[in-house]
């Protein structure tokens, strides 16, 4: 996961998923959210973080990845994806348009 969010980090918030798909990821989620709770590296983080970001759960996303971040991980995956979610995010709060440019009222 690290090496697509390498890459190319924006072609992950692309991929389709089907209802099976969505269930696998779901269930990555939980192992993943167990994995971090329970005390593991910050990998556990990115992972829940680009698993969140796949489902287009974009507020657990910036959630995790930040979590990951305050436990070490610098990674360029990791900064990538925050880049990402926080440019997701200002498009949702209507403070950027979706090509990124900022929005004037």
């Amino acid at each position: 996961m690290r090496r697509a969010f390498h890459i190319d980090a924006e072609a992950a918030g692309y991929a389709p998923l089907d209802e099976p798909a969505r269930a696998r990821v779901r269930a990555l989620v939980s192992r993943y959210e167990a994995a971090e709770y329970g005390g593991s590296s910050a990998d556990a983080g990115f992972m829940l973080a680009a698993l969140h970001h796949l489902l287009g759960e974009n507020l657990q996303a910036r959630r995790a990845i930040e979590r990951a971040i305050q436990a070490g991980d610098r990674s360029q995956s990791a900064l990538r994806l925050q880049s990402i979610l926080a440019a997701d995010n200002a498009v949702e709060s209507g403070l950027a348009s979706p090509s990124g440019h900022p929005l004037v009222n």
